[in-house]
Formats: C-alpha cells, structure tokens, sequence
C-alpha cells in the first residue's frame, strides 16, 4: 500500500498551519489559517456547464429574483452579477438600438394630479 500526503498551504500568507473548518453552502471545502485568520476555500470549482448556463440566462430572461436564481441553480451571487455583467457587456449601444423619428410620428403627454394632505398642499406629477 503507498500512502501520500500532501501539505497545503494558505492563499492569503502561505502558511501551512491551516485546518479544516466546514463547508461552505455550495459544497466546497473551507481552510482557516491559524497564522492570519482567515477562512478561504483551497480548491475552487472551475467547472462550467454550458447547460446550466443557458437556464440560468433563460431565468434571468424570465425576471426570476437574483437571490431565488442562486439558490434554484446553487450559484453564488457574486458569480451571477458577474453573469449579467458579461450579458449586459455583449448589448449593442445604446445608439444603435434607438429608431430614428419620423415626421408623422405623434408624441402624447398626460397629465396627472394629486394632493397630499390637504388641498392647499398640491403635487403636480
């Protein structure tokens, strides 16, 4: 039998004085260094699901809350802003999107009113 070990070290300062402390809420084991403080995952998942992404845009399409989107898909919310970072980066101008106007076109304001309180107190909208 060949048994290996293998010493991690700490992201932060690089030490090895590190143990385990529990699990993150997506799986992932957490390290506290005892040198610094600090509480860091050593491995990170890197794995990316092309499936998994598209459904996450079709709910994103779908105005599903953000936080509902994390724990349905089990993603973490800085990593779904970074998502719709990307998405909203890939958008034409906003130039481009706009149509030109035309003489014909008709442009129609409203008006509402309200009061607060009392009438002397009158808000216009």
């Amino acid at each position: 039998m060949i048994v290996t070990s293998q010493v991690h070290h700490c992201p932060n300062c690089h030490s090895p004085n590190i143990v385990k402390n529990g699990h993150t809420c997506y799986g992932a084991q957490r390290c506290l260094c005892h040198d610094c403080g600090k509480t860091r995952v050593l491995f990170r998942r890197r794995h990316r699901d092309p499936e998994k992404q598209a459904m996450i845009d079709r709910a994103l399409h779908e105005r599903l809350s953000l936080r509902g989107i994390c724990r349905i898909f089990r993603v973490s919310l800085e990593r779904l802003l970074r998502r719709i970072a990307a998405l909203v980066a890939q958008l034409p101008s906003l130039p481009e999107t706009l149509v030109s106007a035309r003489p014909e076109d008709v442009l129609e304001l409203d008006e509402l009113y309200s009061f607060v309180g009392k009438k002397k107190n009158k808000r216009w909208l």
